[in-house]
């Protein structure tokens, strides 16, 4: 009996050393550090696709504001029309979901959306407020709907597992979220419970500012583009301004991957926000805003962003300029409204920029073809990265 209550404790502490060795040897950032800085060509590190969106009358996209890819679907969710667009992996257009209205197989709009391709299923946040997600299939077929319930003001979503959403909430959408907060939820696609996920914000930060007049009422809001969340390659990478980890998702587990350092404290007046914009098995790619609080005005100095990357094969980290050879000219590739396929990146390239750059001579023989089989009424061009 003691032998076998020693072999317990002797694993118990096995377990716990080799769960804290995950936790201690994974990467940090000095957030706080200036680093040196080099340009990133996309061209020498990953192999890069055009894809042209085919442009109809009912392919016709105004606003990308969510895109996910697998091997052989690209789609495209567009909120300010209240449509979500199906094309296959070389443009062509498909189908499309299209159901806005008040039935009760219809949705009022739009406000977040995400795709699991392996359920055949499209998820629909009806309208922040309204607390509940319409599910389709890609035909359009109307399948169920969730009722969640009221939660503060969802910003984000995407298929967690085989059984959940995920969802983050700035908690009223005025960044005064009280520590020890859970953001996060987890939605049953099958009954719609919504759980916190065990992640408490004891130093809460957020990317949404409200400014207020001389009675107290809210005067503007101040968006800062990043967000905390990404998926890749079918796991939710959260990397939340509060927390100092950055966290991966593993067979429905978060797991350490990262660790910054040097975020400040809004609280002294000055904080350096981070989000991770793009993960690969060889980069981790971060955007830093710096903010400012003017106690005075009771407003924030934002800074222009910067991007560091850190190399995995090299250990290394830099500021850099994503670069693309093709167009000659540096591009974003944010992921925080895309789900991407493992090892990959995306952009949205706007025809008005092809066609700047066109005129300037910019382009590559590659692009040129490209862009020469489009129009200005053309939909946006589509740039896969693909990293070796």
């Amino acid at each position: 009996m003691k032998k076998q209550t020693l072999i317990f404790f002797a694993l118990l502490i096995a377990s716990m050393t080799m769960h804290a060795e995950n936790y201690v040897n994974v990467p940090a950032v000095d957030l706080g550090k200036e680093y040196p800085t080099d340009r990133l060509s996309l061209n020498q590190v990953a192999e890069v696709t055009f894809i042209p969106l085919e442009t109809t009358d009912n392919s016709l996209i105004k606003e990308y504001s969510h895109i996910t890819i697998n091997s052989d679907k690209i789609v495209v969710s567009d909120h300010s029309q209240g449509q979500i667009f199906i094309f296959d992996r070389n443009g062509k257009f498909i189908n499309k979901v299209a159901r806005k209205g008040l039935g009760p197989e219809e949705y009022q709009a739009i406000s977040l959306s995400c795709v699991d391709f392996d359920a055949n299923r499209i998820y629909i946040w009806d309208y922040n407020t309204l607390g509940r997600v319409k599910i389709y299939d890609f035909s359009g077929k109307y399948i169920k709907q969730l009722n969640i319930g009221r939660l503060p003001w969802p910003d984000q979503m995407y298929v967690f597992d085989r059984s959940h959403l995920i969802i983050h909430c700035d908690q009223n959408n005025l960044s005064n979220t009280k520590p020890g907060a859970q953001p996060y939820f987890l939605i049953n696609t099958e009954t719609g419970k919504a759980s916190p996920l065990n992640l408490r914000i004891d130093k809460p930060l957020s990317n949404q500012y409200g400014q207020r007049d001389g009675s107290g009422a809210v005067k503007s809001l101040q968006l800062i583009p990043i967000y905390p969340m990404i998926k890749s390659g079918g796991n939710v990478i959260i990397s939340d301004f509060s927390l100092t980890p950055v966290y991966q998702e593993e067979n429905g587990k978060l797991m350490p991957i990262l660790k910054r350092n040097g975020t400040g404290d809004l609280g002294n007046g000055r904080a350096r926000l981070s989000s991770v914009q793009n993960i690969s098995d060889r980069f981790i790619i971060l955007r830093t805003t710096d903010t400012a609080l003017n106690k005075n005005s009771g407003k924030f100095d934002v800074s222009d962003p910067q991007i560091l990357c850190y190399d995995r094969k090299n250990k290394s980290l830099k500021t850099v300029d994503v670069f693309s050879e093709d167009l000659n000219h540096d591009v974003a590739i944010d992921s925080w409204n895309m789900d991407l396929p493992a090892n990959t990146s995306a952009a949205i390239i706007p025809t008005m920029a092809l066609e700047k750059w066109h005129e300037s001579g910019k382009l590559s023989e590659k692009a040129e073809a490209i862009y020469s089989t489009m129009d200005e009424d053309s939909n946006w061009l589509l740039m896969v990265i693909e990293f070796k």
